[in-house]
């Protein structure tokens, strides 16, 4: 049987979003880079990959949490309060505590790849950090962009870019640097 996914479209001030809903909980976010066809088969092979089969049925019953949080944080990045919704992100264990802690960073600070595998107990492992942050199928809801590099760097961001990811902590109140 086919898990049902509700997926919805939200123009955001960073371009057209695509979320989608599991059963359990808000299952992605992605930034629309291209036609929405591709968006819409980029969005079923992620999900095909964690949940097997699925059915994309669009909607926004499920959605309106996440909607509702969305808009609030684009009116103010710099006073947005951590998504307190359901979360179906999948991922290793290792992967699941990394974003529960990114839920934990307020906005307008960052941490360090190596301050959060510091704050894990796992001092050796920012890359492995790096590539959490970089798998993160929830962007802006569970704040990867809220993670740098060392030295002031910005780091990598998968959803849209460093532009993309300056800008949010920019929003935010974080002294961006590139």
């Amino acid at each position: 049987m086919a898990h049902q996914i509700e997926y919805t479209e939200y123009e955001s001030p960073l371009g057209k979003l695509v979320l989608a809903h599991s059963r359990e909980g808000l299952a992605a976010v992605e930034l629309v880079e291209g036609s929405a066809e591709r968006v819409l088969k980029k969005l079923r092979g992620r999900l095909e990959r964690r949940f097997g089969e699925v059915q994309l049925v669009r909607g926004q019953s499920r959605l309106a949490e996440a909607l509702t949080w969305l808009k609030t944080y684009f009116a103010a990045p710099d006073k947005s309060r951590p998504f307190t919704g359901k979360l179906d992100f999948g991922g290793t264990a290792f992967q699941q505590r990394v974003w529960k802690h990114l839920l934990k960073i307020p906005a307008g600070k960052a941490e360090t790849y190596g301050e959060v595998a510091r704050k894990l107990g796992s001092a050796n492992s920012s890359r492995a950090v790096g590539g959490a942050c970089g798998s993160n199928p929830l962007p802006i809801v569970v704040p990867c962009h809220r993670v740098v590099a060392a030295g002031g760097g910005l780091g990598g961001f998968g959803m849209g870019g460093i532009k993309v990811k300056a800008r949010m902590l920019k929003s935010e109140g974080w002294p961006a640097r590139s």
